[in-house]
């Protein structure tokens, strides 16, 4: 009986001396441990697949924050090269401001020399002294709008009768030369959207370019009594680019057909001894995104009902930024 009782009581101690070695164990020994199984157990290619979805999830949680981020930080407004956005209403005007230049008429003498023989013929327009050594001879050069600063101006070798200075325009810096109309309907508002040269029409209507309408054409207003017509023809270029609804690019060339209208009747044009009987240049508009520039320069023969006339150059030089 003693013998197994004794027994009992050293099988005993031994459970508790073991328990005892477990409890006092090193964590960090511990924790290698499960690392050494953890390397030993798990599949490289499981690794690899982990380290993919990470990075997916990555790209797609920076994706969705670009979309969140504000119009002007994602460049759908600021970097707009117009001035203000301009929405989609079917008609862009191509008006604006930081006009240059202007059209011009030369070679076309309808009216006496640059020394008028009365008072009353006072003409507010720069005036050039012809070399041919025939007295009292005179060039005009007829230029709408007229700036201080333009090149007739600064060198005009004549004074103006009874006028301290040339009459120029105020509102030379501002602009309107027609328009760019399309079909509204084409643009849904939604993502990227463009409309071709071929769908829309682009009109030219400038009545500041008219010396007949301007407050120069005195006396009656027949004596620079003329108008231009232009027509734009053979549009080329990517047309209008919009971006959810607003334009965000023009991209637009053309050939430009020049008529010269006495008194503004369509009936009193020149005709020019040209093929068409008007004058026309190709590419001779360009609307690139926020600017617009005419480069035209022509010169020819024609006949009017006042008579044949010889060399007479049409020179439109009008630019500017166009604005909303």
């Amino acid at each position: 009986m003693k013998i197994i009782l004794l027994a009992a009581v050293l099988a005993l101690a031994g459970f508790a001396c073991s328990d005892s070695s477990d409890d006092n164990t090193d964590p960090s020994e511990t924790e290698q441990s499960n690392n050494e199984g953890d390397n030993v157990t798990v599949d490289p290619k499981d690794g690899e697949k982990k380290e993919t979805e990470a990075e997916n999830l990555d790209q797609s949680e920076g994706k969705q924050k670009e979309e969140q981020l504000p119009d002007d930080l994602n460049g759908n407004t600021e970097r707009k090269p117009f001035g203000e956005a301009i929405k989609n209403t079917g008609m862009i005007a191509l008006k604006g401001t930081e006009a240059t230049g202007y059209a011009s008429l030369s070679n076309f003498q309808n009216e006496e020399s640059c020394t008028p023989s009365s008072e009353n013929k006072a003409f507010p327009y720069p005036c050039y002294e012809l070399d041919d050594g025939t007295a009292g001879s005179g060039k005009y050069i007829i230029a709408e709008p007229l700036s201080a600063a333009s090149e007739f101006v600064e060198e005009s070798t004549h004074t103006i009768l009874n006028r301290d200075r040339i009459e120029t325009d105020d509102d030379f810096a501002e602009f309107s030369l027609g328009s760019i109309s399309y079909d509204q309907s084409l643009i849904t508002g939604e993502g990227s959207e463009n409309i071709s040269v071929s769908d829309l029409e682009l009109d030219i209507v400038a009545p500041e370019l008219d010396p007949f309408t301007s407050e120069r054409n005195i006396r009656f207003r027949n004596e620079f009594a003329w108008s231009y017509s232009i027509i734009a023809k053979n549009i080329k270029g990517e047309g209008l680019t919009f971006s959810e609804g607003l334009l965000t690019s023009i991209d637009i060339s053309a050939d430009l057909v020049v008529d010269v209208l006495l008194f503004a009747q369509m009936s009193n044009k020149f005709v020019f001894d040209t093929a068409s009987g008007s004058l026309e240049q190709e590419q001779s508009l360009i609307i690139d995104d926020a600017n617009i520039r005419f480069q035209f320069d022509q010169t020819a023969d024609a006949q009017t009902f006042l008579g044949s006339v010889t060399d007479v150059r049409v020179s439109i030089t009008r630019a500017g930024t166009i604005t909303p």
